[in-house]
């Protein structure tokens, strides 16, 4: 009865899931983990952003036509040729849905080349030496969308990217999900935004 009595009266009070005292918020402040990164393919970048880490989202944002897809094709090939990436088996998502995935594959052996292989100029024994150091691996993985950009079938997609063992997935470009959706489009990239972060 004592003890019944006993805890009653220490029990803590009532709050609700999800809620949290500032006062008990030091230990996850000073002991944060500390997320795998890996340089960008460009010093200054590194230099404010102190590079590319696992658990984050990053959105580039630009007007058409500028280069968008060219600096993602970029960083992709970086990540894809990063000896600690290769060593620990991380895998690449790639959803360009702009272009058909040859176009991805082929923009990404013009990196690793630094030649525009969209030029007809190219050999199939330069070609095969970039694939077989960018792409020729379980590493690199490409949705094949057939022109679908259903805003659940890429979620599904980049879900189960992550369950292949991709650590880096690169959609782009957002608007083209939204652009065959009935409703505001700025809500619409709003809710992909918040279910891929979510995700």
């Amino acid at each position: 009865h004592r003890e019944f009595v006993s805890e009653w009266w220490k029990a803590p009070q009532y709050r609700p899931d999800g809620l949290k005292a500032g006062k008990d918020m030091w230990d996850e402040i000073v002991n944060r983990p500390d997320y795998f990164a890996i340089p960008y393919p460009w010093e200054p970048l590194n230099k404010k952003t102190f590079g590319i880490r696992l658990s984050e989202a990053v959105l580039l944002m630009a007007d058409t036509g500028v280069g968008k897809t060219s600096i993602i094709t970029r960083i992709e090939h970086a990540i894809l040729t990063n000896p600690e990436v290769i060593e620990k088996g991380y895998g690449v998502g790639l959803l360009h849905l702009e272009e058909p995935n040859s176009h991805t594959a082929l923009n990404l052996l013009s990196v690793e080349n630094k030649k525009p292989y969209h030029l007809p100029d190219k050999t199939p024994e330069e070609l095969r030496m970039a694939y077989d150091k960018v792409l020729n691996n379980e590493r690199a993985i490409f949705y094949d969308h057939f022109g679908s950009n259903d805003i659940d079938e890429i979620l599904a997609k980049v879900r189960f990217m992550s369950v292949m063992g991709c650590k880096y997935i690169f959609i782009d470009h957002l608007s083209i999900i939204v652009s065959d959706q009935n409703g505001d489009e700025r809500k619409l990239l709003d809710e992909i935004s918040t279910k891929l972060k979510t995700l």
